[in-house]
């Protein structure tokens, strides 16, 4: 049960870092598409994010505390997801930094449950081992951000019409695409 819940968690802080990571390929086509200033750009992809973040993890690192962490990560993942794939339906800024905020507040339900659940599910002895591996996650997920999101902005240079969603910009196709795994 240790090793498969690992793999879970390796999997989740991966699609999360990309998630956290992609907005840098597309600073360019955001600022030229919404209008922005490069300060706006910096609360996008900076602060407004990490301050969402680490506001919410704290009341998120009680609730694990004392509610099932399964369901917490399971909502962390759900809202993430959700205002991952939000980020590609904007249509201005203000809608795009509430949706990174809320992929902050997602994201903040991660880090404090896994490392609950890993230190009970390993022992002592191969608990650093385990953290080690957990972590990894977060190099491999801003890698795949860098190259994953460059593939899919290359492949919808000329824009993307998706089902439901009618003409989305390469930016967009991008949000909305790392946003539904």
């Amino acid at each position: 049960m240790a090793w498969p819940t690992l793999g879970i968690l390796v999997v989740l802080t991966m699609v999360a870092y990309l998630d956290r990571n992609i907005v840098s390929l597309m600073v360019g086509m955001i600022k030229a598409d919404l209008g922005v200033s490069d300060l706006k750009i910096s609360l996008l992809q900076g602060f407004a994010f990490a301050l969402f973040y680490s506001l919410c993890a704290l009341p998120l690192g009680y609730a694990v505390d004392r509610s099932p962490r399964r369901w917490i990560i399971l909502a962390g993942v759900l809202i993430w997801a959700a205002a991952a794939t939000a980020c590609g339906l904007v249509s201005n800024y203000s809608q795009l930094l509430v949706a990174r905020m809320m992929v902050g507040l997602g994201e903040a339900a991660l880090a404090p449950a896994a490392y609950s659940m890993l230190s009970d599910l390993f022992p002592k002895h191969r608990l650093a081992f385990a953290l080690s591996l957990y972590t990894v996650g977060n190099a491999i997920g801003s890698a795949l951000a860098l190259a994953g999101g460059g593939q899919i902005l290359q492949v919808a240079e000329g824009g993307v019409v998706l089902p439901l969603l009618g003409d989305l910009r390469p930016w967009q196709a991008a949000f909305v695409l790392t946003g539904l795994p």
